[in-house]
């Protein structure tokens, strides 16, 4: 074998065929490898006319020495002969000899070529594997350079689509230039550029159809130039397929750069917008997040993209639910307030959340009310965002508004200071520990509106010992709200204070604590009627 290998005798290349013929494995294979190693190419022509009967262990063998197998594969591709062109075809999908793309170009731009068709299909084909080798991680491409073999074919491929005729030409030729081109290359913006040119109405027919992952991932890297081509945009804003539609959200994901956020200002309408858009219902959790996005952020009526974000709302998963509720703060009007107190109901309570902090700004009828209702929700994120909506609901409002509101307000007023802000029993103390005589009554009085008496229990004891006795009496007063061990033995020692008017409180609050049993805790407070905190609100606002 390795002598009729060698030989440049021609007369060998009949017995190593016959030795392939053998029925002996061993020898079938040896004369196989011995005819791909002649340097002639009679025996390598001999094997792709018989390439249809080949099994699949002989063609393995051939795709494993695409080099010395290539030039009968050329010849074969360029055959008009019908069985000899298909062998040469599929025999260069297997042995993916990418530098025969400028041939696979040559035959199909022979006008007379009866196998133009085959050719075509097998040049895209070729061209899509190619583009696989080039996308595929660095440990997994072939051992040449898939980057250096674009190179080298590109220019034949912009060439053919350069002197494309729409009569006779094969739209596969420019499909196969859209697989392996970058969005940069100057024939493809030529292209666009010019609706004149022979292939322009082809190349946006491609763009604005084909499923080919390579020519959409083209169409969506515009999104990422500084400005698209308007063209570029139509495709993107026109597209309804769902493979090109998921593309487009996985693209744009949860925060689209702002060269993208630019491009899609630009797009005024999307075609799967419109309708019943049945294409919701399939959409996952990030695709929904995203639609979000396009919606905001895309140029279309604002009343379509409220649209779109109510029907995430209403119909989508949670996490598009609570995007889609945080996006509808950007949107007005009445379908939009409607959508609010839905979403109150949700069963996701940060949806519930991120509806109850619009409320206030969209000056819904009851906002107080519902917000107040909120703040006994079993669900820590609602609660703060109703405290965090009841702004005018803070101490040092609360305090500086004191003197002027009804008993009943300060009471009402009080006990949502303290449920709402959370640094209200530490404000507390601070009056309480004024220099001011004047603010540590007012404290004290406010301790017992807002039933924070308990929280500042050691302050207040403290107070039986000032020289003011007027400050110790309303001391002993206020320690008739809580009901400790403490608090009676306070009260008990201010029975012996100096101070008639002193001993008279302690002896009252004493009185008051006796009702029940000692450490009894005291009887909440009642619910607060919604209207009655509207009223605070409005106090404590003016």
């Amino acid at each position: 074998m390795q002598v009729l290998r060698d030989t440049a005798n021609e007369a060998a290349v009949p017995v190593l065929l016959a030795a392939f013929n053998s029925s002996d494995e061993a020898i079938a294979e040896k004369a196989l490898r011995a005819i791909l190693g002649r340097s002639r190419g009679a025996g390598q022509g001999a094997l792709m006319a018989r390439w249809h009967e080949l099994d699949e262990r002989r063609r393995q063998l051939i795709a494993e020495h695409p080099r010395r197998i290539s030039a009968a594969v050329r010849d074969a591709i360029l055959s008009t002969d019908t069985g000899t062109c298909a062998n040469g075809c599929d025999a260069l999908l297997r042995i993916r000899e990418y530098e025969l793309i400028p041939a696979l170009v040559a035959a199909v731009e022979q006008a007379d070529n009866p196998q133009g068709a085959r050719v075509a299909r097998t040049l895209v084909e070729l061209a899509a594997l190619l583009r696989e080798s080039l996308d595929a991680p660095r440990g997994l491409q072939s051992q040449e350079s898939p980057s250096r073999q674009r190179h080298f074919v590109l220019p034949s491929l912009q060439q053919a689509v350069d002197r494309f005729d729409q009569r006779h030409g094969h739209l596969e030729v420019v499909e196969a230039f859209l697989i392996l081109t970058p969005q940069d290359n100057s024939v493809l913006r030529g292209v666009l550029r010019e609706p004149r040119h022979p292939a322009y109405l082809v190349m946006m027919q491609l763009l604005s159809s084909s499923v080919r992952a390579p020519v959409i991932r083209l169409v969506l890297n515009f999104l990422e130039d500084r400005v698209a081509p308007t063209v570029a945009l139509h495709v993107v804003s026109h597209r309804t397929d769902g493979g090109f539609v998921r593309q487009l959200l996985r693209r744009l994901g949860a925060c689209p750069s702002p060269t993208v956020r630019g491009n899609l200002k630009r797009i005024e309408d999307i075609a799967w917008f419109e309708g019943d858009m049945r294409l919701f219902n399939t959409l996952n959790d990030d695709e929904q997040v995203a639609t979000v996005r396009l919606a905001l952020h895309a140029g279309i009526n604002r009343l379509r993209a409220c649209d779109v974000i109510s029907r995430i709302c209403r119909t989508s998963g949670v996490r598009g639910r609570r995007e889609a509720s945080a996006a509808l703060a950007q949107f007005g009007g009445a379908d939009a307030n409607q959508l609010v107190l839905e979403g109150l109901s949700d069963p996701d309570p940060q949806v519930q959340a991120n509806m109850a902090a619009q409320l206030r700004a969209r000056g819904i009828p009851g906002a107080i009310t519902r917000l107040v209702q909120l703040l006994g929700s079993d669900h820590a994120v609602v609660r703060q965002a109703a405290g965090e909506s009841l702004t005018e609901f803070r101490f040092r409002r609360y305090i500086a508004n004191f003197d002027m509101m009804e008993d009943e307000v300060r009471r009402d007023a009080g006990q949502l200071v303290m449920r709402i802000d959370p640094d209200a029993s530490a404000e507390l103390a601070a009056e309480l520990k004024s220099q001011t005589h004047a603010r540590r009554l007012r404290g004290l009085a406010a301790a017992v509106a807002m039933g924070a008496v308990p929280f500042v229990e050691p302050l207040v004891i403290g107070m039986l010992g000032e020289n003011d006795h007027f400050l110790r009496a309303e001391a002993a007063r206020t320690l008739g709200q809580c009901d400790t061990r403490m608090a009676r033995r306070a009260l008990q020692e201010a029975l012996r204070d100096p101070s008639h008017a002193v001993r008279e409180a302690a002896e009252a609050a004493l009185h008051i604590l006796s009702a029940r049993p000692e450490g009894t805790a005291a009887p909440a407070p009642a619910e607060l009627h919604p209207d009655v905190a509207r009223a605070a609100a409005h106090e404590m606002t003016l």
